[in-house]
């Protein structure tokens, strides 16, 4: 049996013992709690395609305290899928690094984006904006047929696949689906195919493919 209530708002810093008081009887805790302010000092990467799928990275100070209820908004937006990471029990917080992450959702226009930071209710304006960029055009890769043995490198080039930071390669073969993930540099990346093991003989084929940048 225990007692759940809700912290009211303090606008400093401060700590106290906890007391409880049940029938005019009071007692008082052993421990003591906190007030501490979150504050945001980085976020990574602070830009994207507009197309979404951009998972960003915020980190900070105190952003592991509470319950952990958070949310994050790219100006009216919401970024999707936000949590606290590591997920720790609410006793771990000394000495730890908490982050909170998420992933953009698709807008259709570029501009760069105020970050808002809701946690356990209370929203925070970061000093560290996110701009949404062109979504990479992506050209014909090269080649289209490889062994099944794999080893085969692939190459694709576009224009600003740079604009992203993720790429996935997918292959469909007879239902079997290979996916490479890999690292945007420049406007130009390559991947190699994998193995297809196979009872005959080795031979080649043609695949069905797709890729995604984030």
């Amino acid at each position: 049996m225990g007692i759940i209530c809700v912290s009211g708002s303090s606008q400093n810093e401060i700590s106290g013992i906890v007391s409880i008081s049940v029938n005019g009887l009071r007692s008082s805790s052993d421990f003591i709690f906190f007030y501490r302010i979150p504050v945001v000092t980085g976020i990574v990467p602070n830009y994207g395609p507009k197309a979404g799928g951009t998972r960003i990275t915020l980190f900070g100070e105190n952003i592991g305290i509470g319950n952990r209820n958070v949310n994050v908004k790219l100006d009216n937006f919401r970024c999707l899928r936000p949590e606290v990471r590591p997920k720790l029990s609410f006793e771990n917080i000394t000495l730890t690094n908490f982050t909170i992450v998420c992933t953009t959702a698709g807008i259709h226009y570029s501009i760069s984006m105020d970050v808002y930071v809701e946690i356990d209710g209370r929203e925070i304006k970061t000093p560290y904006p996110f701009t949404l960029v062109d979504n990479p055009i992506i050209q014909p890769f090269s080649p289209k047929m490889a062994f099944l043995s794999g080893g085969t490198k692939i190459k694709v080039e576009g224009e600003k696949l740079n604009n992203a930071h993720n790429a996935r390669f997918t292959v469909n073969y007879m239902q079997d689906i290979e996916v490479n993930s890999l690292n945007i540099f420049s406007n130009l990346f390559s991947c190699r195919a994998k193995s297809k093991k196979m009872q005959t003989v080795v031979s080649l084929c043609s695949f069905h493919t797709v890729l995604h940048v984030v």
